[in-house]
């Protein structure tokens, strides 16, 4: 009887053990495996932090005038050369302009504008999370030059002539990586902050061919809500009623609208470094892409 029992005994604690070795086996091999996920969300939001430093000193340097040259123009300083063949817009219509839509909404809809590029993996997130800004300036350059070209064609070309590097974590593009993109296609603007008075920015609309304006619900709900920072393009100042053409690529239903151009004013997101990218002057010989054609599968207006 006694030996049945310390039988049994002795392999209960063989068993506990066993259970107690394996346990402590299987923390040794997860220890491993905890500081190699520790580490890499370290790396990517080390990552993170340093974009946003290297966006935000970007935009310093051009407001102080300090860092490359590429970076000196501060937000008053013309970007024109003296010299080019430069084109006039005067008879521009609602009809020429183009007001691409970045969204699966309006792309399961088959809504004009809209394109398969919303589905599009780029730089590790779908372009329609980030796209906006990449619109305005396909929107822009397609409107303004002979050429044409899609968001996405815009994306890779950002991607090549401007340091913008999208990451899964941060897609949309900086102010100035907008800007020097459309500079070399000859396209010329100026960063501005928000105006101190409506009229002083409705003249700054009025004298300029279109803008890139960066909207914020938080600022003003009058329009847009639930939106904490979106890059929308007005066109065509009207000033017998005060209102612009607009191209808003994250919703169909304010795409190709006229607004009171107040509305952008009060909601101009005063928070960024940037309110609005004003569009001044085109040079047709200072177009270094020359683009022509969309391949993408989109809802073209015109067929």
């Amino acid at each position: 009887m006694t030996s049945d029992y310390n039988s049994r005994k002795k392999r209960r604690e063989q068993r506990e053990d066993f259970v107690s070795s394996l346990f402590r086996l299987l923390v040794i091999l997860l220890i491993p495996v905890y500081i190699v996920l520790m580490l890499r969300d370290i790396r990517e939001k080390n990552a993170r932090e340093q974009e946003k430093a290297q966006v935000e000193s970007s935009a310093e340097e051009e407001n102080t005038g300090e860092g490359t040259e590429s970076s000196q123009i501060t937000a008053t300083e013309p970007q024109t050369p003296e010299t080019g063949n430069f084109l006039t817009f005067e008879n521009l219509t609602e009809g020429d302009v183009y007001t691409f839509l970045q969204g699966p909404k309006a792309w399961e809809s088959k809504a004009d504008w809209s394109g398969a590029w919303c589905e599009e993996i780029l730089g590790g997130q779908k372009f329609s999370i980030f796209g906006c800004g990449l619109c305005d300036i396909a929107n822009i350059y397609s409107t303004l030059t002979p050429y044409d070209c899609s968001p996405v064609d815009m994306f890779y070309y950002a991607e090549e002539v401007t340091e913008y590097s999208p990451t899964a974590n941060y897609g949309a593009i900086a102010w100035e990586y907008m800007r020097e993109a459309l500079r070399t296609t000859g396209i010329y603007s100026r960063l501005m902050k928000k105006d101190d008075t409506y009229e002083a920015f409705q003249q700054n609309i009025q004298n300029g061919i279109t803008a890139i304006v960066l909207v914020n619900s938080g600022d003003d709900s009058t329009y847009w809500q639930n939106t904490t920072g979106h890059y929308v393009n007005i066109w065509l100042y009207n000033s017998s009623d005060d209102t612009v053409f607009l191209a808003d690529s994250g919703n169909p239903d304010h795409n190709r609208q006229r607004i009171p151009l107040r509305y952008v004013y009060d909601a101009l997101k005063v928070s960024d470094n940037w309110q609005y990218l004003l569009i001044e002057s085109v040079n047709a010989d200072g177009n270094q892409w020359q683009h022509d054609g969309i391949d993408d599968e989109w809802n073209s207006p015109w067929v």
